[in-house]
């Protein structure tokens, strides 16, 4: 999957990749795509195959994502999906350490099916100081109203609003987006 999304951002037009990762490393293998991963202000990665890995290949998996230089936030980060799947075996406070480590990002997924990250994730985030992300996973405008529902998540797992990372303005957020390793 290689899906580019352009988000309006007055005055500035912002860009950001959502990526698939695969089972096998690496994750961003071509030049090609190297080359337009890098002129992105994020790139967002997430699980979409292969949920049934055992805990250390899973997590394993994820822990290589987050060292490519260009990897900005890990999206849904347990795959779970309410009434329908449950979540993947992940080592999620491994996750969240190795996400400070590499000053990158968690999704709260706001989507009402999702609600992922569990509220005692993001205990354990904001005390390792990594930034959360609220995501409402809109495929339409109406679904901007999901956010709600993240922000209450992110009310139950403590969450203030320093340690959100989308409630920054433009300013404030790009330079946090262009850390790195």
């Amino acid at each position: 999957m290689f899906n580019l999304y352009t988000v309006r951002v007055d005055p500035h037009c912002r860009a950001h990749e959502n990526h698939s990762v695969p089972p096998s490393f690496p994750l961003f293998s071509s030049y090609k795509q190297h080359l337009v991963l890098a002129r992105l202000d994020l790139v967002v990665a997430s699980i979409h195959s292969r949920m049934h890995l055992s805990r250390q290949k899973q997590t394993e998996r994820i822990l290589r994502a987050m060292d490519h230089p260009y990897f900005t936030i890990l999206a849904h980060p347990t795959g779970r999906l309410i009434q329908e799947r449950e979540p993947y075996d992940v080592d999620m406070p491994r996750i969240i350490h190795h996400a400070r480590a590499r000053g990158c990002f968690l999704e709260l997924n706001a989507y009402p099916q999702r609600m992922d990250l569990l509220d005692s994730y993001c205990q354990l985030a904001k005390h390792e100081g990594v930034l959360i992300s609220i995501n409402s996973d809109a495929h339409s405008i109406l679904d901007f109203n999901h956010l709600r529902f993240g922000i209450g998540q992110a009310r139950r797992g403590w969450l203030e609003k320093d340690e959100v990372l989308n409630t920054r303005p433009l300013r404030s957020l790009l330079p946090l987006l262009k850390r790195g390793v």
